[in-house]
């Protein structure tokens, strides 16, 4: 039985925990959605639905169902509407964001996750590299030079120690299917990649941990990556023995969503070596490895990593579009990236004896005759910090080596990225006649997006970052468009 036939037969009787009223109902999937469609005359609290004046529509976190599938779990259930249907019946409906089968919570404390099975795109490219190959399409016949690439069917597992509380651990899964005319076994590859925790934690945690490693992987693939969770395995806190909790683990509980990927399927793809970022096409294992365990180490820069991910969306319902205002807006993000990460990885001091100097000599001049301004003074006279212009000249002598060996000049390169800080003034105080800045800023954006890529390579500890760079095609052609851009106006940053 398919997964969607699955919803679209699970009727059965629903109730909210701690209300006593029970309703007959289904779940169905519209538009993407997961939907709890309840034919009734009263809500769960036991209003009538006809006094529509004075009936309140709650939200609830879990509703529980026992269908003729067995007993579930409604997660983050928020009211969708209600319709007569005849006499005081109505159609009461609710979007339900996640289905836990086999699993029967009724507090929404006592969702405590131990572990769950994820489905990422193009997740065997990125962690595999050229072995991938072999994978994704066992049959066809895959060479590298004259040697004919064969899968290894055996099922396996890598386990990464992630943080002190996460273990992710790598699944390589051949299931076997018949093909049709039943003569022939055929075999399929998917990777999955199951999250465990030492201790236990919530649901929403575990989800938050998933969108943070997606993001790894769309900072990675320079476009949004998708992901589906599978399954989750919940457990019990039974008692505690010497101060400490003891857990008793339940059955695994096959898990619905579809609003993480808005219900579309997740690909595994062969992506080449030189449309990702970072892959194992061109790390070892245990560089992947240790890059990931930095990803994780590094939540303090995830706001850098976002800008730095938002500028490379520029589809709306899958068509490429991007206004002006937008492309303007998504600068100063970047901008803002890269002032984010000079403030968390370099914030060189500035030696403030001077200043708190003169500041003393000023408080000790006002206090005699006005006190109370003096302790004013005091509180609002702060010490200078480095403007965006010093922190852009910090990061392009930091990174003077690979500026100078992809761009040549590193003079004319400096001068031209140092633009960025009358874009930003001009901007942000909206000192500009018209919204489009024209081929000057529009270069400057792909400048300050390769100096991000820089910023995000040196935070994950990444060896030879200009190569990686430079093996990239995205950032490839866009340093060629600098470089082509800046030399056609070579006079003008040469100064």
């Amino acid at each position: 039985m398919g997964k969607n036939s699955l919803f679209f037969n699970m009727a059965g009787i629903w109730y909210v925990p701690n209300l006593e009223v029970q309703h007959e109902g289904y779940i169905t999937i519209k538009k993407n959605r997961l939907y709890l469609i309840l034919h009734t005359a009263n809500t769960f609290e036991g209003q009538p639905l006809s006094d529509s004046f004075n009936v309140v529509h709650n939200n609830y976190p879990i509703i529980v169902g026992n269908s003729r599938h067995g007993k579930c779990t409604l997660y983050k259930c928020r009211w969708a509407g209600c319709e007569p249907i005849g006499k005081e019946m109505h159609k009461l409906k609710y979007e339900v964001q996640f289905v836990f089968l086999n699993a029967v919570v009724e507090n929404e404390n006592d969702l405590l996750v131990k572990s769950a099975d994820f489905q990422f795109s193009n997740l065997s490219s990125w962690y595999d590299g050229y072995k991938s190959m072999s994978r994704v399409s066992p049959y066809t016949g895959t060479f590298i030079g004259d040697r004919e690439m064969r899968p290894d069917t055996r099922n396996s597992q890598k386990i990464v120690k992630v943080t002190d509380n996460i273990n992710f651990v790598f699944i390589d899964s051949f299931p076997q299917r018949l093909e049709p005319g039943g003569n022939e076994i055929a075999l399929t590859f998917q990777k999955y990649l199951r999250i465990e925790f030492v201790n236990p934690v919530s649901f929403d945690t575990l989800i938050s941990e998933a969108i943070y490693f997606s993001e790894l992987l769309s900072t990675c693939f320079f476009s949004q990556a998708s992901f589906s969770l599978l399954a989750t395995t919940f457990i019990d806190k039974v008692y505690s023995h010497f101060g400490k909790d003891i857990y008793n683990r339940v059955e695994s509980s096959m898990t619905y969503n579809y609003s993480i990927n808005h219900g579309k399927p997740i690909t595994d793809n062969l992506l080449s070596s030189n449309s990702m970022l970072i892959s194992r096409w061109k790390f070892e294992e245990t560089e992947m490895n240790n890059i990931i365990r930095k990803w994780f180490e590094n939540r303090k820069y995830s706001k850098v990593y976002d800008y730095f991910i938002d500028s490379h969306k520029w589809s709306i319902n899958s068509w490429y579009y991007v206004s002006d205002v937008m492309f303007n807006n998504r600068f100063l993000n970047m901008v803002q990236g890269i002032e984010g990460y000079y403030n968390l990885s370099c914030n060189v001091a500035i030696d403030n004896n001077s200043f708190n100097s003169k500041k003393q000599e000023i408080i000790d001049a006002i206090k005699p005759n006005n006190p109370e301004l003096a302790i004013w003074a005091d509180d609002i006279i702060k010490p200078p910090t480095l403007n965006l212009k010093k922190k852009l000249e910090h990061l392009l002598e930091q990174f003077k080596p690979q500026i100078s060996l992809r761009f040549g000049n590193h003079i004319v390169m400096k001068n031209f990225i140092l633009k960025a800080v009358k874009y930003r003034n001009h901007l942000s105080h909206s000192v500009h006649k018209e919204t489009y800045q024209g081929e000057e800023l529009s270069t400057l954006f792909l400048a300050i997006q390769y100096l991000l890529a820089l910023c995000i390579l040196k935070s994950l500890n990444v060896d030879n970052f200009e190569k990686t760079m430079k093996e990239n095609i995205k950032l490839n052609d866009a340093a060629n468009e600098i470089v082509a851009y800046v030399n056609k106006n070579h006079a003008k940053y040469s100064q």
